[in-house]
């Protein structure tokens, strides 16, 4: 078994800690935002991402959690057209194998959504 990298074992408030430290790092918002999202906290998980996405507007893997927030809290509308500006920007043949995977990710959501 794989221990979780440092960041990925984080506390909320240590995540909090280096996100005030290193406020710049994308990363590091993205699990701050997923850590409050699985802590049962979709809004503040909302306000975090939408920070981060808003300093990083091509950051499919930021675009992707946002996505999954809005789906969770009802905003759908918003959730799908995040979900299908991670397609958009995915969609060059050069694109990493994780950013593929979420590309794929984005469409099964979109897909999800439209038979609901």
């Amino acid at each position: 078994m794989v221990a979780p990298s440092t960041a990925e074992s984080m506390t909320i408030e240590e995540l909090e800690n280096e996100v005030k430290a290193k406020p710049g790092d994308a990363t590091l918002k993205k699990r701050l935002g997923w850590a409050y999202y699985h802590a049962g906290e979709p809004f503040e998980a909302k306000r975090i991402l939408e920070t981060a996405r808003s300093a990083n507007p091509g950051n499919v893997e930021i675009l992707y959690a946002l996505g999954i927030v809005l789906k969770k809290i009802g905003e759908k509308s918003d959730a799908r057209q995040v979900f299908s500006e991670v397609v958009q920007l995915t969609e060059n043949a050069d694109v990493s194998p994780r950013h593929s995977m979420i590309r794929h990710l984005a469409e099964n959501q979109i897909t999800i959504m439209d038979r609901l």
